[in-house]
């Protein structure tokens, strides 16, 4: 008591009568500690040992004008209950030769607390540091920054994404950087802490003690005091368990910079403001990284197939705890059985046993269940009925699926708990999400219903989409619509055709086919195009509908050209006249196939019955009033002239068709007439005449999103920069050309393209990249099976190693 009173003294005389100097006013740090120290053996009277280092560590840690006490101190004097004095709380600091050990200030006639000399060590309270983070650079990169900025950082995602494991690798970082001198707290949420456990944990953490007979409304206060001067970090996990606590939320929303809170959920409430993060799957290469790192460290040295386990993460959409619980199974089951396990269900994503595991993450579905459980009835509903779907779907899907116009309080709520996402005014769900709900739904036995209804209503959306590509006004722009629309939606109408023909809705497929033919024709996607045809023609036998059957056997015909199945293809065309013949009343159609057989022909040097089906074509259209078909029919009918070297004919023909189209407003029409009869005027060195057609069939091209047509058009402007002698221009032409070839996914094209820059190259002088591109040229041409293309550039090949170009 003597010793407080003393040093209580002296600071107030300082304070009262202050002793200046040039260096500023003199300040006294005074230290106090209880204890029995040792005398010195030397006989001098000094006092030793640890108790005295305990009063000097007190002391080196204080500020001027503070009165620093140990706890055994503190307690005597709370005893005494000396007058106008207290003590207040400063946490645990780590005293040299001590250990650590919490740390008091006597407050005296009003005076408030001062931050300490020396910051703690920063206490904090924080689970141990994940032993790896994979994938996650700049997303920990981007916390890290948010964490400097201060403010409220929402790390939003699905269970499992790796929230958790983000936020505390990013703590940990921040804490053993030393930039939060205030303390780091980490407050599990699932345990429902309300807003006073919240701060009482809180003051744990920074203060050394939970506060509990402080008043809340004194408590608060004093941590958001401590949060905006001390740069301590406040961590709220898993927060969606306490979101309906209006008064932490309500707290929330006062923390300002430099404060800094932590908040992960998966779903953002409303009222918490913030920059929200979004934390969603891995890159591809990082999740099967994360397999293969879980797999070595559970003791398998074995070499994995890695084709295989890019399917197994491929088939779990790269979900971090999903990865992980199949790498700790990979270590005592095959991972082919694993695959095999993974395509009948969730069941495969447990690990129950491991007690080392919190019970969220022993399991893929513990993850989503949760989720589900909250759901309303009507969001709940929404969920298990798109989960037939394998895509992300717009609104347009979703009333015709559901068959509602009213969704959107539904949809809203899957959104705000993470259970869907909204990208690119696009709904989608995450693969594990969607294979949980079907597996609800099948469950339910509502799957089938669910199947056929999605059917029916991505036919009817397809439906409506495809008037968009009927000539007239602003077609250039309606065609985008639906060409955008239909890359979008593939899968689900892919989907859709096996869901038709799984139930016995024949008539379905036939219109998913006849709504995707532009679409076709101006993308590729050829062998998704054939699978669809022949489900057509089947479901045309299955309805015995001639006219179906006639629509199923021209459809193929028109998909194999396009893969150069040529004799298919008119083996195909001929059924659907066969039937057209037997069926009169089936025989709308007819021109169209005379045409299209036509078209095949020509290619196939059929140059006489070629141009009796065009011709034949041409007359049908016209009888029937239909000048687009008639325009298409004679550009068919300039090919095969052109073929034949008629070329004063072939163009005459082609200048007729392009007015025709221009009239019509048929832009898709106008750009290939552009382009075939660029490539006329190309074989007869009118150069400067094709060159227009090909730049402007290549800018109709790319307004309609076709980059297959702009890769020809591209490759021709490079054919006439390189017969010009322009060789940087025809090297750039054609190796845009290549680039949209392969990634269009048109082999040969990209084959006669190689062949040109070997021409080039060599033309250049430089005769080793010619050999190069050429050898290139006949590897792809073979693998796509173009035996004529293939003939040339292994005839080029050959002359280039003789050395006889």
């Amino acid at each position: 008591m003597d010793a407080a009173h003393f040093a209580v003294g002296v600071q107030k005389s300082h304070l009262d009568e202050p002793i200046v100097t040039p260096l500023g006013r003199v300040q006294v740090r005074v230290g106090l500690h209880t204890g029995e120290p040792l005398a010195d053996a030397d006989g001098s009277g000094r006092l030793v040992g640890q108790e005295v280092d305990y009063g000097a560590r007190l002391t080196a840690l204080a500020e001027g004008d503070q009165i620093l006490l140990s706890n055994a101190t503190s307690a005597l004097l709370e005893q005494a209950m000396l007058d106008k004095a207290h003590s207040h709380a400063h946490g645990h600091r780590d005293l040299k030769g001590i250990g650590r050990v919490p740390i008091f200030e006597l407050l005296f006639e009003g005076k408030t607390p001062q931050p300490l000399r020396e910051s703690a060590a920063s206490p904090h309270n924080l689970p141990p540091r994940p032993p790896r983070v994979t994938g996650r650079d700049e997303l920990l990169l981007e916390l890290r920054e948010r964490l400097h900025a201060g403010g409220v950082t929402v790390l939003m995602g699905e269970g499992g994404m790796g929230k958790t494991t983000l936020v505390l690798a990013a703590a940990h970082d921040t804490h053993q950087a030393g930039d939060a001198p205030g303390g780091v707290c980490w407050i599990n949420c699932e345990t429902k802490p309300d807003l006073a456990e919240c701060l009482r944990q809180a003051a744990e953490v920074f203060f050394g003690e939970r506060a509990e007979t402080e008043p809340l409304a004194a408590l608060i206060p004093r941590v958001s005091a401590h949060l905006l001067g001390r740069r301590p970090i406040l961590i709220l996990d898993n927060f969606e368990t306490v979101a309906a606590d209006v008064e932490l939320r309500r707290w929330l929303s006062t923390v300002r910079p430099p404060a800094r809170v932590v908040v992960t959920t998966r779903e953002v409430p409303a009222g918490l403001a913030g920059r929200v993060v979004p934390v969603h799957e891995l890159a591809r290469d990082d999740a099967v990284r994360l397999f293969q790192t879980r797999v070595a460290e559970a003791g398998v040295a074995d070499a994995l197939d890695e084709c295989l386990v890019h399917q197994l993460c491929a088939a779990v959409g790269d979900h971090p705890l999903s990865v992980d619980l199949l790498a700790a199974c990979a270590a005592r089951t095959p991972v082919q059985r694993l695959y095999d396990q993974l395509q009948k269900g969730l069941t495969v994503l447990d690990a129950r046993n491991d007690p080392n595991r919190p019970d969220r993450h022993q399991s893929a579905r513990a993850g989503v269940t949760g989720s589900v459980a909250e759901l309303s009835p009507a969001a709940a509903q929404l969920l298990w009925t798109v989960s037939v779907l394998p895509t992300g779907f717009g609104p347009d899907v979703l009333a015709a699926v559901t068959r509602a116009d009213e969704f959107d309080d539904a949809a809203e709520e899957l959104v705000a708990v993470s259970l869907w996402r909204f990208r690119g005014q696009l709904y989608t769900l995450h693969p594990l999400i969607r294979q949980y709900a079907y597996e609800q739904l099948r469950a339910k036995g509502g799957a089938a219903a669910a199947e056929l209804q999605a059917a029916r209503g991505m036919a009817a959306c397809l439906a409506a989409q495809e008037a968009n590509v009927r000539p007239g006004p602003r077609f250039s722009e309606r065609s985008r619509l639906y060409l955008t629309w239909c890359a979008d939606q593939l899968p689900n109408i892919v989907a859709a055709a096996e869901f038709a023909e799984r139930h016995d809705d024949w008539v379905l497929i036939p219109q998913l086919a006849q709504g995707m033919e532009f679409f076709w024709n101006t993308r590729g996607h050829w062998p998704v195009a054939a699978t669809l045809g022949e489900k057509s023609l089947e479901a045309a036998r299955r309805l015995v509908d001639p006219t179906l059957e006639a629509f199923g056997h021209d459809y193929l015909g028109f998909v194999y050209r396009h893969v150069g199945r040529d004799e298919e293809a008119v083996r195909s065309f001929q059924r659907a006249l066969a039937v057209y013949d037997a069926h009169p009343t089936a025989a709308a159609q007819r021109p169209l196939t005379h045409a299209r057989l036509g078209k095949e022909l020509t290619v196939l040097a059929r140059y006489d019955e070629a141009n009796q089906y065009i011709r034949r074509a041409v007359e049908g259209y016209r009888a029937a009033g239909d000048r687009n078909g008639e325009a298409t029919a004679l550009v068919y009918l300039g090919q095969n002239t052109k073929f034949q070297k008629d070329w004063s004919a072939a163009i005459a023909l082609f200048h007729e068709s392009i007015a025709l189209a221009r009239e019509l407003g048929n832009l898709p029409l106008e750009r290939e007439i552009r382009y075939q009869l660029g490539d006329t005027l190309i074989q007869l060195g009118r150069y400067d005449e094709a060159g227009p057609h090909l730049e402007a069939s290549a800018e109709q091209a790319r307004t309609l999103g076709n980059e297959d047509a702009e890769g020809k058009a591209v490759s021709g402007l490079g054919t006439i920069a390189l017969r010009r002698g322009q060789f940087g221009l025809a090297r750039e032409y054609l190796q845009r050309a290549i680039s949209i070839h392969r990634r269009t996914g048109f082999r040969n094209r990209e084959g006669r393209a190689l062949r040109r820059m070997a021409e080039l190259e060599l033309a250049a002088g430089d005769r080793p990249a010619a050999l190069e591109l050429a050898r290139q040229s006949v590897a792809v041409l073979r693998e796509v099976e173009a035996p004529e293309a293939r003939a040339k550039s292994e005839a080029f090949l050959r002359e280039l190693l003789a050395g006889q170009p």
